[in-house]
């Protein structure tokens, strides 16, 4: 209808990169064709834009695969990646950033040679990885995505370890390429700690809709297969309860998931509430105070945690390495000017 603000709509798919599940949605709810003509024109053709760029990634996974295949390495494909494999629309209204491969423990060097000495990659950027949870991005000319190799499914060590994953997951084969998907208990341990808490989402009460809608989509997906109780001890286990019950409540109002029942207490609905006030606010921080609250959620002592592996540590030495990492951290941040400024000559100097 006219009292509709169409733009404003649109804007906020963009921002959570969620378009083509916003044409789709409109479509199957005929209000695709209430839209100015200018807007309908503009869904189709990003909607059709991204289609064309997920079948150009899915060769180019059918290409490097194989590759790692020969290597004697059957990855699983994380998040969005795998979502590119799934019957109906999602396949082509999934907006993806780059392709996400966990490899099985000890194979990460093996997988590394395939990628850069048969595949053609070359590595993307110059931090030091060597201690995360993923490999440098992995680039080459011609190819629409990055790939980054993972040794574990994140950061984290308690909540899904790569053993685990593997264990559960299901072997999948297309386009000559062997790879596996995890089980959809897993995928909802991992969607939810990569969404909201290991990307900030939660802590600025503004979570990606994107994030939620791919859970929305497994949790009806993978009906039955996905043991709710796991991922509800997991994240209790580790700290991380009310992240899990607010997450939870965020699908069932917003997207009427049906999930196990989360008891809404005042503060559920207070974060509930939050999330929606910050929707359009730049994740419900004034602009000129947001680094203050990036530098916050950096130094987090539960993020610090499992940054540093640090979930079955004791006390004494938990405490030694997080005071190590704050003032490591706040001694990088007052450098990054001039970090900034070297990175800058070499490249002009190349």
């Amino acid at each position: 209808g006219t009292d509709v603000d169409w733009t404003g709509l649109i804007h906020q798919a963009n921002v959570h990169l969620v378009p083509g599940q916003l044409a789709d949605g409109l479509e199957k709810a005929g209000l695709f064709g209430g839209m100015p003509e200018d807007l309908r024109e503009y869904l189709s053709l990003l909607r059709a834009a991204n289609a064309e760029r997920n079948r150009d990634i899915r060769a180019e996974i059918a290409a490097f695969v194989p590759v790692l295949n020969d290597a004697g390495i059957e990855p699983i494909l994380l998040k969005g990646t795998a979502r590119l494999y799934e019957d109906g629309p999602i396949a082509e209204t999934r907006m993806m950033v780059d392709v996400d491969a966990l490899v099985p423990p000890g194979t990460e060097d093996a997988a590394w040679r395939a990628m850069t000495e048969v595949a053609g990659y070359r590595a993307v950027g110059e931090d030091d990885y060597s201690r995360a949870h993923q490999m440098i991005a992995l680039g080459k000319p011609g190819a629409v995505a990055t790939v980054e190799i993972h040794r574990a499914p994140g950061p984290q060590r308690t909540i899904l370890s790569v053993e685990e994953a593997f264990r559960d997951a299901r072997a999948v084969e297309r386009d000559g390429a062997r790879f596996a998907v995890m089980s959809g208990t897993h995928r909802v341990l991992h969607e939810i700690f990569h969404g909201q808490i290991q990307d900030f989402h939660y802590w600025f009460a503004r979570p990606r809709l994107r994030t939620l809608v791919d859970l929305h989509d497994i949790a009806n997906g993978c009906a039955g297969q996905v043991d709710w109780d796991v991922p509800a001890a997991r994240f209790r286990e580790n700290g991380y309860g009310r992240v899990y019950d607010d997450t939870l409540a965020l699908m069932s109002q917003w997207l009427g998931t049906e999930v196990p029942h989360v008891a809404p207490d005042g503060r559920v609905r207070r974060y509930v509430a939050r999330c929606l006030d910050n929707q359009g606010r730049g994740g419900g921080l004034k602009k000129s105070h947001r680094w203050v609250g990036w530098v916050g959620v950096n130094m987090l002592p539960k993020r610090l945690v499992y940054r540093h592996r640090l979930e079955q540590a004791g006390p004494l030495r938990r405490a030694a390495v997080m005071a190590g990492a704050q003032m490591a951290f706040v001694g990088k941040m007052a450098t990054w000017p001039v970090r900034h400024l070297m990175r800058q000559r070499r490249r002009q100097t190349t």
